[in-house]
Parts: C-alpha cells; structure tokens; sequence
C-alpha cells in the first residue's frame, strides 16, 4: 500500500508575525549550535530591509505548518542583496522547497532593485555548493576560517536577471545555508 504524501501542497509567501514561533523552532532544529532568537527572528520579519520567504505545507493548502524558511537583505540603494539564511525541515528536503525559496528572495530582492545576490556557503558543504551552482551562482571568494570553528567559506553570487520578479519558483534545494554571525 502506497503512503500518503505529507506535503501535497506547498506554498512560499512572506512572513508575518504570526510566523515567528514556527520561525524560531526550524532555526532551532536546523542550526541548533547558533539558532536565530524570537526577538532576532522578530526584528528580521517585521523592520529589516529585506524579506524573509516561508514554505508552508497543508494537506489542502490550508498552511498547516512551516517547513522551510529563507532571508535575504539588501540596503538601500544597494546593488546586491545577500541570501542570509536558507532552510528546510528535514520531511521536506528534496521538494523543491528550496529552490522556491531561493526564487522567491531573488524576486523580493529584485524588486528591490538588486541586481545580483552573493551568500556564503562552508567550503565543505558541496551539496549546497553544487545546489547554487546549479542555479547561476559562482564563486567569488574564498573566505578561510569564516565560520565558527575555524571552517572555510566560500562567497557565491550572481546577477539577477531583468523581469525575475514574474518567474515562478520551481526545482530541488539543499538542507541548511546560513551565514555565520558575529
């Protein structure tokens, strides 16, 4: 007998406040050596200039729950924006969550008037690596001893192409991205 899939239905949309908590508890389950806190997630989703994209996941897409979540920022006047952070709950890894994800914060950041976007990825992560490789972005930098412990990064980035606000997310993602703080 088939399994029903638990994720008929995603959809990617702005945070609100609402989504906090939800916001919080996946940083916790993703990156729990350094999780973002509810007053960092608060002030990100409702003052930063930037976005904070989430994949909602329901049966019916009623939005029943979180299951991944990216934030991009960028500053005024600025020419590219920086993908901040980029996850998915493990359940739905392979969906293509994070592709839409991705696609949804070029378009914010696009619409923004970004032409490009840059991120860090751990030198070691080559999933991820290969993720935005396959999605136009190269490297730009290496970066050693970037993030906590010592590990290496590698800057990546891309130009954001004219009309990118119109195009439908779609494709595969990698588990976990996150710049590191401090």
């Amino acid at each position: 007998m088939a399994s029903e899939d638990p994720l008929p239905c995603v959809r990617i949309r702005r945070a609100t406040a609402a989504d906090v908590a939800a916001l919080v508890a996946l940083e916790a389950s993703i990156f729990p050596e350094d999780p973002f806190n509810g007053r960092q997630v608060r002030y990100l989703v409702l003052r930063a200039r930037g976005a904070v994209m989430v994949a909602i996941a329901g049966r019916q897409c009623d939005g029943a729950r979180l299951v991944g979540a990216a934030m991009v920022l960028w500053r005024r006047g600025g020419r590219s924006a920086r993908l901040y952070t980029l996850a998915v709950a493990p359940d739905a890894r392979g969906r293509g969550v994070g592709t839409r994800l991705l696609s949804a914060c070029e378009a914010a950041a696009a619409a923004a008037g970004c032409a490009a976007m840059r991120l860090e990825v751990r030198a070691a992560n080559a999933g991820a690596r290969a993720f935005y490789r396959g999605r136009g972005y190269r490297p730009i930098a290496i970066l050693p001893g970037y993030y906590e412990g010592g590990g290496d990064g590698i800057r990546m980035g891309r130009e954001l192409a004219a009309g990118q606000t119109a195009r439908a997310p779609t494709g595969a993602a990698p588990h976990a991205v996150r710049h590191p703080r401090g």
